[in-house]
């Protein structure tokens, strides 16, 4: 006998802060609201600034996630 065992791990849906599964404007105010500030958790693309290229980023992946 044998056994197929597989395991499937969801990538995150960059961007939705606040886990309801869609990229929003509750996710869109997260972004405004570090603007310009270098908090790490809420810097999408790991550049130490919370800038134009998250801002972006949530743009690009507006709306529901697909993963």
């Amino acid at each position: 006998t044998s056994i197929a065992l597989r395991i499937v791990f969801d990538e995150p849906c960059v961007g939705d802060y606040n886990d309801d599964g869609e990229i929003d404007g509750n996710d869109l105010g997260v972004v405004l609201g570090a603007w310009g500030t270098n908090r790490p958790d809420f810097d999408l693309t790991g550049d130490g600034f919370i800038d134009g290229q998250d801002l972006a980023t949530i743009l690009g992946n507006w709306g529901v996630c697909t993963n």
